[in-house]
C-alpha cells in the first residue's frame, strides 16, 4: 500500500512537471512573446471601428451612454481577446504594428471620450498609431503570467517603459471622471516621459487640482503595483519635481506641450501637432 501511494504521488507529480513545460511552450511562442512592446500599437482608424463596435454591441441600458474604460475592457475586450490569449491590438494585428504616439490616461475615464480627444486633436489620426494600455497588454491573462510578460525587473525596464521610450510622441489625455494623476501608473508614466525627454502633449479637459491625492501621494488599483513605481519615480526625479510636474499638467490649457527638458508648459498655436 506504501509504494503504491508513493507511486501515484510520483505520477502526480510528473503530470504535474509535464504540464508546467506546457505552459511555459504555449507562453512562450504565444504572439505576445514574440513581438516587441513597440509593436502593440492601434491605429486611428482601428480606433473608430472599436468604437462603432462598442457602440453597437454593448448595452447602453446596462453601462450607460458613456462607459468609462474598466467597463470596456470587461464587457468587451476580455470577451473578443480570450479564445486567442493575446491582447487587442495584437487581435486585430498579429503581426504587431509599430506605435508612434504613447497615450497616458485614466481607466475611469469615458471610452467613447478618449477616442474622441484623440480623433479631434490629431490630423493623422486614422493613419497614427498609438500605444494604448488597455489594448496593447493582454487582459485575459492571469496576473502572475501578466507580470511576468510586461516586467522583467524594475519599472523603468518593463514592457510599459519599453514602449514609451520607442513613441516620437506622449499624449496626455485628460477626462472629466476623474484627475488621472490620481493614479501612479499615470504619475510614473509622466516621470518616465521626462527622462526619456519626451515632449508632452496635453489634451481633454480635466476636473479642477485637487491638493491630497495625486502626483507622489496617489494611488493604485493593485496596490502590489505601488511600491515598484514609487521607486521608478524616485529614481528619475525628485518628489517635488514631479508634483510640480504634475500640477502643471493638471492646469495647463487643453493642447499645450512640455517642452523637452523643461518644466513649464508652451500654449499650442492651433489646436494640431504637426
Amino acid at each position: 500500500e506504501e509504494e503504491a501511494r508513493r507511486e501515484e504521488e510520483a505520477r502526480r507529480e510528473e503530470e504535474a512537471r509535464r504540464e508546467a513545460q506546457q505552459q511555459q511552450a504555449i507562453f512562450e511562442r504565444n504572439p505576445m512573446n514574440t513581438t516587441s512592446a513597440d509593436q502593440w500599437g492601434v491605429c486611428g482608424r482601428q480606433l473608430n471601428a472599436l468604437s462603432k463596435d462598442v457602440k453597437e454591441e454593448i448595452r447602453a441600458e446596462r453601462t450607460g451612454p458613456n462607459p468609462n474604460v474598466i467597463t470596456v475592457v470587461k464587457e468587451y475586450i476580455i470577451p473578443k481577446c480570450t479564445a486567442d490569449s493575446v491582447s487587442y491590438s495584437i487581435l486585430i494585428n498579429p503581426n504587431g504594428l509599430k506605435c508612434d504616439t504613447f497615450v497616458s490616461h485614466a481607466w475611469l475615464g469615458p471610452f467613447f471620450a478618449l477616442i474622441d480627444e484623440l480623433r479631434g486633436y490629431y490630423e493623422d489620426f486614422e493613419t497614427r498609431v498609438f500605444w494604448i494600455d488597455f489594448l496593447a497588454a493582454p487582459q485575459t491573462w492571469p496576473s502572475q503570467e501578466a507580470d511576468r510578460l510586461m516586467f522583467t525587473g524594475a519599472v523603468v525596464h518593463s514592457r510599459f517603459a519599453t514602449a514609451l521610450l520607442q513613441c516620437d510622441h506622449v499624449v496626455v489625455v485628460r477626462n472629466t471622471n476623474c484627475n488621472l494623476y490620481t493614479r501612479l501608473w499615470c504619475v510614473a508614466e509622466l516621470a518616465l516621459a521626462r527622462e526619456f525627454k519626451k515632449s508632452v502633449k496635453v489634451i481633454g479637459i480635466g476636473p479642477p487640482m485637487h491638493e491630497s491625492g495625486i502626483g507622489t501621494r496617489a494611488q493604485c488599483s493593485v496596490p502590489a503595483d505601488e511600491p515598484g513605481l514609487q521607486a521608478a519615480i524616485s529614481k528619475v526625479t525628485s518628489d517635488a519635481h514631479i508634483d510640480e510636474l504634475v500640477e502643471k499638467a493638471v492646469k495647463a490649457p487643453a493642447g499645450s506641450v512640455l517642452a523637452v527638458g523643461a518644466t513649464d508648459f508652451e500654449d499650442p498655436n492651433s489646436c494640431c501637432v504637426q
